[in-house]
């Protein structure tokens, strides 16, 4: 793929970024949250429709629904008891580093649980509060894949959620290369002027132009940073993706694309699935069984074993990934639920729950709602301020 402003705007999807209008200083240096010195990052799998709590809380239906039985869960220990399909294949990582995490809020339509999960509860985007408290000097500090979340995610703290929707427009603006390292010097100091030549009428119409706004801002800022010295070309090889286009079949190459955005510095990572998690009559839950192991684990797999397993890598980055959906499926009918049982991984986290549902899909009394799953993730990230309060002492105890 030949460079271009174009191109790249196309790659990165600047024109899709919903938020508002910010300003920051470009090339500005500020730490990083990270623990024990090494690079924080947080990606978010979400099933858009609903996460069957099947996977999180397998033993709350032993021998009575969700076709839980003696031979499909895996025990991690610690009152920790996950579908085995799920777990196996996430890998042997994984197992050991996994804990679920209960969110008690109470919605049970579409709309509000995914308003309510991106939000934090709240009406400022938990993204962008996140990946700003985490810091850094990355170009892009919050990135989604696949499709932007609910919600609206207003700029703060020159911090904006870019949605990235090709590989190699990406990397050509973060890399470069020999032949095209020149007209990447030329296109930043292009769009530093148009940005310059625009201020006027942005000034003007800071909320019509919001998107055109913070592209050209994060389009400079990639542009003119440092070349990384990471070779982003060869990561979509590693998944055994070829060529650089983003697609939901599987979660091949969108993890790979989290792996690219995190090397490069992405604090908040958004992975959207595809398929139809809205399970509607899945009393067995067979077709969600099939989605996950064939279709989401195996790409989450990889990316697993590259950013946590690897001993050179996990001495650099600090990533947890986190499963989460609008909602655990109700019974009798695989409905609405109105609790979510998050399952998180990670360095940090030891076999353990807070997310232990009732045989009737209910979480205990006391559980938080979704600020505490942000609470969680920014205390874990060890960013120097939590925007969303103090953790729980239930999530606290998922830690190492």
């Amino acid at each position: 793929m030949s460079f271009s402003r174009r191109n790249f705007l196309k790659g990165v999807g600047m024109a899709g970024a919903a938020a508002a209008a910010s300003r920051f200083p470009f090339g500005a240096s500020e730490a990083r949250a990270g623990f024990n010195g090494k690079k924080s990052a947080v990606v978010f799998i979400y099933t858009l429709g609903g996460f069957n709590s099947l996977f999180a809380s397998a033993d709350s239906y032993m021998n009575t629904s969700f076709g839980v039985n003696a031979g499909n869960v895996f025990n991690a220990g610690n009152g920790l008891v996950l579908d085995k399909g799920f777990a196996d294949g996430l890998g042997t990582y994984a197992k050991s580093h996994i804990a679920t995490i209960g969110v008690r809020h109470g919605s049970s339509d579409h709309g509000g649980a995914e308003q309510g999960y991106w939000m934090a509860g709240g009406n400022n985007s938990g993204i962008i509060q996140l990946a700003s408290a985490m810091g850094g000097d990355a170009p892009i500090k919050a990135a989604s894949i696949l499709g932007m979340p609910q919600g609206t995610h207003t700029a703060a703290n020159g911090v904006s959620l870019q949605r990235i929707a090709d590989m190699g427009s990406t990397i050509a603006a973060l890399q470069g290369g020999a032949a095209l390292e020149p007209a990447r010097n030329l296109a930043g100091r292009g769009a530093t002027q148009a940005e310059l030549m625009s201020k006027e009428r942005n000034d003007r119409n800071p909320a019509n132009l919001r998107s055109d706004i913070e592209g050209r801002q994060s389009l400079i800022k990639t542009l003119t940073a440092p070349k990384p010295n990471i070779n982003f070309a060869a990561i979509p090889g590693f998944y055994g993706v070829t060529g650089t286009g983003i697609n939901g079949n599987n979660m091949n190459a969108p993890m790979a694309a989290a792996e690219l955005m995190v090397r490069a510095g992405a604090n908040v990572v958004t992975v959207m699935t595809g398929f139809n998690w809205d399970s509607h009559g899945d009393i067995q839950g067979t077709n969600v069984r099939n989605m996950m192991t064939q279709n989401i684990v195996p790409g989450v797999q990889t990316f697993i074993n590259r950013m946590m397993a690897d001993a050179a890598t996990a001495a650099e980055y600090d990533v947890t990934v986190v499963f989460g959906g609008d909602f655990a499926r109700s019974l009798p009918g695989s409905d609405h639920a109105s609790a979510l049982s998050c399952v998180a991984i990670g360095p940090r986290i030891k076999p353990g729950t807070s997310g232990k549902m009732t045989n009737q899909v209910a979480l205990v009394q006391g559980t938080p709602s979704w600020g505490g799953l942000w609470s969680m993730m920014s205390e874990i990230t060890a960013a120097p301020t939590n925007p969303f309060g103090a953790i729980a002492p239930m999530h606290k105890a998922l830690f190492v």
